[in-house]
């Protein structure tokens, strides 16, 4: 699973603002938790890369896609990362009412307890959010022109045609709500 113990604690609590809950963090503490977001993500690299080598691999036609995932995926996996959520952690923030759009002044946090709903919900909304056809439009254009160089003749092809079912493979295994909310803490295990 992507996101793992203590760690995972307190970007879940993050996420309740975007399911809308009463539970809140302050401008501040929100962004925090999204440059946390993409640390732990960057953590699962190898473990990213050994999904897609066996899941996606085996469903194209490349005698090269081992090495590929290996060499070019970590990089890839970095620059996402870095621009999509921590770049933009201020962004996402205003999207989950955590940060006035004009301003980073803090709002008031209120203490009224985190639930296994509100972590699950929240979560659901990232996911929705990352997964959304016009944003993983916008990370293949973004990879197209920050990873592709100009002796990389079918870079850009081959970044439009499997990019966007490696990054939607790879959030269906390792971003599920239930199972990080049950890792945080706020969830019970399911017998």
């Amino acid at each position: 699973m992507l996101f793992r113990s203590q760690a995972s604690i307190t970007f879940t609590v993050l996420l309740v603002l975007l399911a809308g809950s009463q539970a809140k963090l302050s401008c501040e503490e929100c962004t925090m938790e999204m440059h946390k977001l993409g640390g732990f993500a960057k953590a699962m690299e190898k473990e990213i890369i050994g999904f897609l080598q066996e899941e996606y691999c085996p469903t194209i036609e490349s005698e090269d896609c081992f090495h590929h995932l290996e060499e070019h995926y970590p990089e890839i996996l970095g620059m996402v990362i870095h621009e999509f959520i921590e770049q933009r952690a201020m962004h996402m923030c205003q999207l989950m009412h955590a940060c006035p759009m004009k301003s980073a002044a803090a709002m008031i946090k209120q203490d009224d307890g985190f639930t296994c709903d509100d972590c699950t919900r929240g979560l659901e909304y990232i996911k929705v959010f990352l997964t959304d056809r016009v944003v993983v439009d916008e990370m293949v254009v973004f990879v197209q022109h920050n990873f592709c160089k100009p002796e990389m003749e079918m870079c850009g092809r081959d970044i439009a045609q499997h990019f966007p079912e490696i990054h939607l493979m790879t959030m269906k295994k390792f971003f599920v709500p239930l199972d990080i909310c049950t890792n945080a803490g706020p969830c019970e295990p399911q017998a």
